[in-house]
């Protein structure tokens, strides 16, 4: 368990949800995808716990598929 990892995830996850609306896309099937996208993070935003490692790695992989260019979360022990 990471505590560093899960405020990370929270944040992220306000990031990503900020974005995704403010960014909606204009392809009716990709808007779909995001909106629930957008449920998904909404759900985890109020149920993520510390030891919660596979949705940790989620909302990590989908931070760095919307910010690629962004720096790597450090991997503490």
């Amino acid at each position: 368990m990471n505590p560093t990892a899960y405020h990370t995830a929270l944040e992220r996850i306000d990031i990503l949800i900020r974005h995704l609306r403010h960014n909606q896309n204009t392809s009716c099937a990709l808007a779909e995808a995001e909106d629930l996208i957008l449920m998904r993070l909404s759900d985890l935003k109020t149920d993520l716990q510390p030891h919660h490692t596979q949705s940790i790695d989620y909302i990590n992989r989908l931070y760095r598929q919307y910010f690629p260019n962004s720096q790597p979360e450090s991997k503490q022990p």
